[in-house]
């Protein structure tokens, strides 16, 4: 996406690489998914501080929450008991 155009600010290097560096701490799949789910789950309570009292019917709010719900979905699927269908599976 070119930013640019859009007047959106790039995320800057320090918040990108603090961003990597997270996820990289986490050396398996589930580990990964944590971090993820906490990063949306931050700019989800930051959306919502922004709104104040108008956050529980605010719509960009609303859509961030499916995104949310994606990211927990996404951790699930990541569960090593889920992998395969295989209870009890760890990572290598």
């Amino acid at each position: 996406m070119d930013h640019r155009s859009s007047n959106v600010m790039p995320l800057t290097g320090e918040l990108s690489n603090g961003i990597s560096e997270a996820v990289l701490v986490a050396h398996q799949p589930r580990g990964r998914s944590d971090i993820i789910c906490n990063i949306v789950e931050e700019i989800c309570e930051t959306i919502a501080w922004l709104h104040g009292p108008h956050a529980a019917n605010d719509h960009e709010l609303t859509s961030l929450h499916h995104l949310l719900a994606e990211a927990h979905a996404h951790r699930q699927r990541m569960d090593p008991r889920q992998i395969d269908g295989h209870p009890g599976v760890t990572w290598a």
